[in-house]
């Protein structure tokens, strides 16, 4: 999986092992995190405790602009936002979307086919799962 990740981020204009599963996992945190409490963003990454969010997941890079607080002046989303996201990593100078017979090569793939088998199994076991347990 990460072999395929690295693969489109970095024709996606990434450097190179910038993006990973987990880079993905903390934009999803970075997003939520002022919606929720942190116990609900823990559950909703999958954690059995906080404790594995606070090590692995949590952003290392504030979200308060202290500049802008102590001169009393106008907070830069922006800048805190591109701070904390993979945009960072990315050449802007690079195409954003894969040429066409590199994306058709991709979907093509034995890996891509085999990755769409296993979320199709995936997804079966989840909704038996469900009915076994009255949620449907």
């Amino acid at each position: 999986m990460n072999r395929l990740l690295n693969s489109l981020t970095e024709t996606a204009g990434y450097e190179k092992g910038s993006i990973a599963i987990h880079t993905l996992r903390r934009g999803f945190d970075n997003r939520v995190q002022p919606h929720v409490t942190t116990t609900e963003l823990s559950q909703a990454l999958g954690h059995k405790s906080q404790k594995m969010y606070e090590q692995k997941y949590k952003s290392r890079i504030s979200s308060i602009d202290g500049q802008a607080l102590f001169l009393r002046g106008t907070t830069n989303a922006k800048s805190i936002e591109y701070l904390r996201s993979a945009a960072r990593h990315r050449n802007a100078d690079l195409p954003r979307k894969l040429p066409a017979q590199v994306f058709a090569d991709l979907e093509d793939s034995q890996e891509m086919t085999a990755l769409r088998g296993r979320l199709v199994a995936l997804s079966s076991e989840e909704w038996d799962e469900r009915k076994k347990i009255g949620e449907i």
